[in-house]
């Protein structure tokens, strides 16, 4: 392929990242790859053919051999679902610190003995550790999920293949690596190495395959690198004679370390899970290598969390009914048909419970730690030659080059990757959040606002959803408001029943042979959702200066107007506004609708869309809320205005003041109860008077931390 051809299969890659769904898929699996806490917070994908765990963040950036004119929109999504789960089995798993000593073994080793550079020994000792475990995690990822297998055929066979076309014409060394990798994910030596005609290349690595395959069979990955340290010991003085023949051996040196893994953890503070590196020697029984028998200071505790399984994928597991869920289970029509893997249309898949719970999570093989089921996936394998997953797990060696996948079962892939892109398609276009719509004003209405402001025009705008999700320690806070609110709004609603006049409640005749004549109810049944909160935000160019921790005064009103969004979802109809203007002019920017769908947190939307403007004509805004919340067939009607002081779009702080006041006094007349928060008012005495001229009474004034709490203790004090 050429460079131009390769560009445009990366832009067509690219476009298939940005188009398709391919981030709510991963996260619905996330949830069933994972085995306990710590798990990660977020997916990011892109372009950057890596794949990374940062933080809490699992980065997914594709792979270079997906890069390919035949593949497309399915083969991409069957793969980043592989490239995931192998990421997740490494997170859990792996273990930095025995990769750590395994690469600094080797490269004293290889010093000591072949007076090499010790950087040699650390970056070829490292490399070969990774294409090991590559293989382990494989091993796993298939044992705990038998659905996968087709997928993980498709694209450890595509990763062969790139490796063939890459490495083909290297020098020996850059082969036999190669060769190591493409036989530890496949079982298969490189492509055209196959092997080298009898010559001594074909020899040492022959002598090296039992240990791959054992490799691969590792209860643990400190198991894994003992492996791998015997693999070195045998091939040592190979690899010197290679690494001697190599011309620009520094150059070969730098092209690997682009390629080695360091297995970052999600969390560096969580504990370990079962069958991963740093507790499973002691586990397992393996002993470290190292003399002094000491670990190292990275290694975390062992923590035994729950194995959750499903064996509901693309092409693959069970062959039960079952809908889509928030576990990322996948709906019948990828129910596996009586067909595996191999290219023998066998049916290869371990047992597991019927809610995806399986016993083998972190460990692989058949040694005393497994309580894998008889017909399990690697063992059933084993037993049934080379025409089998063993390709894939690397526990067998063939001469035989057999397809990826059969025709049908390739077709019968590419239909679930598929049906699986479209069903998400789909959810999102359920989902989807169209934005808010222009306020129904009156004719009376557009009289009233005429007369007080005849030379002021008003426009109206909207923020587009993006239905992001507030992060979880917000959402904490809004839980806790919404239990509360929730609680005080349901014993209002219980007391609209006992009345002594109203319609007859079937509920409470019973009182009648007690004599209690509170047997009435409200003729209406109390609703649901009986308020309507307005949250009018002040975005006038003020709110964009700083106010605590270094915020603006306008990203900590939308982050407050985040949280009462969440809390209030279920339990009232909500609109939010920004608004700004000038002497002549307000603008409103609806942030979120009283009509729009509760999905996502339009606020947290908000953040990257409105920023600070012009002046504010506060009377103007609630003039307008008060008329816009009149028309709503809710029982209470709350406004709430956020501003950081003195209304600036007047020609006159006085007049400012009386035009905010009367506006005021207009929505309490109309049953509107008025709640005014101020940003930065406790450094400005002449601020928090003049609020108290315009507003009176109910008035909010706190420090960037608190005023979510005071704002809480007044809601709560006016709706009792």
């Amino acid at each position: 392929m050429t460079d131009f051809e390769y560009d445009r299969e990366l832009r067509r890659f690219s476009a298939f990242l940005n188009t398709e769904p391919v981030i709510p898929i991963l996260n619905r699996n996330l949830g069933f790859l994972w085995d306990g806490g710590g798990a990660p917070d977020s997916i990011e994908v892109n372009d950057g053919l890596r794949c990374a765990t940062e933080g809490g963040k699992v980065v997914i950036g594709g792979a270079p051999y997906l890069i390919r004119s035949e593949y497309d929109r399915r083969h991409w999504i069957a793969a980043m679902r592989i490239l995931l789960a192998h990421e997740i089995q490494h997170d859990l798993s792996s273990d930095r610190a025995a990769l750590a000593r395994l690469r600094a073994w080797f490269g004293d080793y290889l010093r000591d003995n072949t007076r090499l550079d010790y950087s040699a020994g650390c970056i070829i000792g490292q490399r070969i550790l990774n294409s090991l475990e590559d293989g382990r995690v494989n091993n796993i990822v298939c044992q705990r999920f038998p659905g996968y297998v087709p997928m993980m055929r498709f694209t450890c066979f595509a990763r062969r293949e790139y490796l063939g076309e890459k490495y083909g014409g290297s020098g020996e060394l850059m082969r036999f690596i190669a060769s190591i990798e493409s036989y530890a994910v496949t079982g298969l030596a490189l492509p055209g190495a196959e092997l080298w005609g009898g010559a001594e290349p074909e020899a040492e690595f022959m002598s090296l395959l039992p240990l791959i395959d054992a490799a691969a069979l590792c209860e643990s990955s400190i198991e894994c690198a003992d492996v791998c340290r015997q693999l070195l010991t045998i091939c040592a003085g190979y690899v010197r004679a290679l690494c001697l023949a190599e011309g620009d051996l520094p150059a070969v040196l730098d092209a690997l370390r682009p390629e080695l893994e360091e297995y970052s953890y999600c969390a560096l503070d969580r504990r370990e899970h079962s069958g991963d590196g740093s507790d499973s020697g002691a586990r397992a029984g393996s002993k470290s290598a190292d003399d002094d028998g000491k670990r190292a200071e990275n290694e975390e505790d062992d923590d035994a969390g729950g194995d959750k399984g499903d064996t509901q994928s693309s092409g693959g597991g069970d062959n039960s009914t079952r809908q889509s869920d928030a576990n990322g289970s996948l709906t019948g029509e990828e129910a596996k048909p009586k067909c595996s893997a191999g290219g023998t249309g066998r049916e290869d898949r371990g047992k597991s419970s019927s809610d995806g719970i399986s016993s083998n999570h972190g460990m692989t093989g058949s040694g005393d730690g497994m309580k894998n089921s008889g017909d399990a996936a690697s063992i059933k394998a084993a037993q049934e030659g080379p025409q089998s997953i063993r390709e894939v797990l690397g526990t067998g060696f063939s001469r035989q080059t057999s397809p990826a996948l059969t025709a049908e079962e390739t077709a019968r892939m590419l239909q679930a990757a598929a049906a699986e892109l479209g069903r998400e398609r789909a959810s999102q276009n359920r989902r989807r959040v169209d934005p808010g719509s222009k306020t129904a004003f009156s004719f009376k209405d557009v009289n009233a606002l005429g007369s007080e402001y005849p030379d002021v025009t008003f426009i109206e705008n909207f923020i587009t959803p993006e239905n992001k999700s507030l992060p979880p320690e917000y959402m904490e806070l809004a839980k806790r408001l919404h239990r509360r609110l929730d609680r005080l709004l349901k014993e209002q609603r219980v007391r609209t029943a006992g009345h002594r006049k109203g319609s007859l409640s079937q509920k409470a005749l019973w009182k009648i042979e007690v004599g209690d004549t509170d047997i009435f109810q409200r003729k209406t049944p109390p609703a649901k959702c009986e308020s309507a909160f307005y949250l009018l935000i002040d975005r006038s160019g003020s709110m964009g200066m700083g106010y605590g921790g270094g915020n603006s005064k306008l990203f900590c009103a939308l982050l407050n107007a985040a949280v009462i969004e969440e809390a209030l979802k279920g339990l009232a109809r909500t609109k939010i506004v920004a608004f700004d203007g000038g002497y002549d002019v307000v603008e409103h920017t609806v942030v979120k609708d009283f009509s729009q769908k509760e999905i996502g947190c339009r606020c947290f939307d908000a953040m990257g869309q409105v920023s600070a403007g012009n002046g504010n004509k506060d009377g103007y805004s609630i003039r307008a809320a008060a008329a816009d919340l009149e028309k709503r067939p809710e029982k209470r009607k709350l406004l709430v205005v956020l501003s950081d002081g003195l209304p600036s779009a007047y020609v006159r702080q006085a007049q400012a003041i009386s035009d905010v006041r009367t506006a005021v006094q207009d929505a309490r007349r109309k049953g509107v109860i008025v709640i005014p928060v101020i940003y930065g008012a406790p450094d400005s005495q002449e601020s928090l008077a003049a609020y108290r001229q315009m507003y009176e009474k109910g008035i909010v004034c706190a420090s960037a931390e608190n005023i979510l709490t005071e704002f809480e203790k007044l809601l709560f004090k006016l709706l009792q």
